[in-house]
């Protein structure tokens, strides 16, 4: 997927972690798909948050050139109404890359399991896959 969003050209966004150099760390943060933290760190070794998931498939989809706004209203679960993720949930939410952990939560600050994010994995490449056969 990187392959298709880099033309030959760096990312726009100077960034630098303190505590990581990782060239593949920098790359999708200068491509705006990873931020870090407030504190200039990246925590590499820290877990993956649904929450979190869920906006880096959102990031990797806008640059692929998935029209990936409009959609906040679909976004029913009362454990984001106040959420820093709720501004990018919409998409995958809509496209059915994630899924709540209920019909009424998302549980965004839950860590995210490896069959949730094999799960959200294929389903990102399949929604993307689908789109380029039509």
């Amino acid at each position: 997927l990187l392959s298709k969003i880099y033309n030959g050209e760096a990312g726009k966004i100077e960034t630098t972690f303190s505590d990581t150099t990782d060239a593949d760390i920098m790359y999708a943060a200068s491509l705006g798909i990873v931020k870090g933290y407030e504190d200039g760190e990246f925590k590499p070794g820290k877990t993956l948050k649904r929450s979190e998931m869920a906006v880096v498939l959102n990031r990797i989809a806008a640059l692929l050139g998935a029209e990936t706004n409009g959609f906040d209203a679909e976004v029913a679960f009362e454990d984001v109404a106040d959420h820093w993720c709720k501004a990018e949930l919409g998409w995958p939410v809509h496209t059915g890359i994630v899924k709540g952990t209920s019909d009424t939560t998302f549980s965004p600050e839950n860590t995210l399991t490896r069959e949730q994010t094999i799960v959200m994995v294929y389903r990102t490449l399949n929604a993307f896959t689908e789109a380029e056969a039509k």
